[in-house]
């Protein structure tokens, strides 16, 4: 077993040996359809509190569930990953934290809106993990390419490290551009 992009602290019991895969910034985002789009920002925490959020359901079996970037009182809508949490919220069903990588994409594509906020959410350890007992060739040959910088930071996403796009009045208004012909 290899878990990548496992965040939180290891599970008790222990059996499991953990790396350090990098850091991953999150962002708040929502479609520019959402009511919070057009608020002010920095965000407050009661405006974001009187609207829905969207969260990924913890998938751990063995483990108390857990909840990360909600706030208490909040309605929330959950889903079963982070493909349906981007389509939830460019879809306008909910706003959220989103990894920064993935909602600079979205805001490229004008198809959500990354906006500041008071609290920000801090950026999260990710690791990876597996349990040390298995010995498996394909194991090992993961755990050796996991060590190599590059690949980590391929996992981490294309945009760490890169700053957020801003969006302004006219970018919102403006026709996305059609890709220059290849030549």
């Amino acid at each position: 077993d290899l878990a990548i992009g496992v965040s939180g602290e290891s599970p008790p019991g222990g059996g499991y040996a953990a790396r350090p895969l990098g850091s991953m910034e999150f962002v708040f985002a929502v479609a520019p359809s959402h009511p919070l789009a057009a608020l002010p920002e920095p965000l407050t925490r009661e405006q974001i509190l009187a609207h829905r959020a969207v969260a990924v359901g913890d998938t751990s079996r063995n483990q108390p569930a857990r909840s990360v970037g909600l706030l208490s009182g909040q309605d929330v809508l959950t889903v079963p990953s982070l493909e349906a949490k981007i389509a939830a919220q460019v879809a306008g069903l909910g706003c959220g934290y989103l990894p920064r990588f993935a909602a600079m994409v979205e805001a490229g594509a004008r198809r959500l809106v990354i906006k500041e906020v008071e609290e920000r959410k801090p950026e999260e350890r990710v690791d990876y993990a597996w349990r040390p007992a298995e010995k498996g060739r394909a194991l090992r040959w993961f755990l050796k390419r996991l060590e190599d910088p590059g690949v980590r930071a391929a996992l981490l996403g294309p945009h760490q490290g890169q700053p957020a796009p801003r969006k302004t009045r006219a970018s919102r208004r403006a026709p996305a551009s059609a890709p220059a012909p290849a030549g």
